[in-house]
């Protein structure tokens, strides 16, 4: 395992509709950003980040905090934030993002997504200078 093991700070939290929200809150600014989007800024129970004894509560809680809206509703809440939280997109979401469609990282295929293949810069052949 991982020190990030249970880290109420480092998961995946599922929404009111079955999406899910990501979150790896790992420096203090971005687990105080993340305490304070949430309203648990206050909350001592979320106070000291590393508490180990205090994550399985902390967690449970966030658990129930995201499962009270749908997945749009925590992405507005996280939107222009440092808090380290964003939407897990299905695969057809995420062809359609704005970075990853700029990229062209995705192609349609007989109506099915795919990977496409990273473009390499075309190798220049070498010339032999015969004597």
């Amino acid at each position: 395992g991982s020190m990030l093991d249970g880290a109420p700070f480092y998961d995946v939290y599922q929404c009111a509709d079955g999406g899910y929200m990501s979150v790896g809150a790992l420096e203090p600014k971005f687990y105080a950003e993340l305490l304070q989007k949430l309203d648990l800024a206050d909350d001592p129970e979320f106070k000291e980040q590393y508490d180990q004894s205090a994550w399985p509560a902390c967690r449970a809680r966030l658990k129930r905090i995201f499962a009270r809206e749908p997945r749009a509703h925590w992405e507005g809440v996280f939107t222009n934030s440092d808090a380290c939280v964003g939407p897990v997109l299905a695969p057809s979401e995420a062809a359609a993002h704005p970075h990853i469609a700029a990229r062209s990282i995705y192609r349609q295929v007989d109506g099915v997504l795919h990977v496409a293949i990273a473009k390499r810069p075309e190798a220049q052949p070498k010339k032999i200078e015969l004597e």
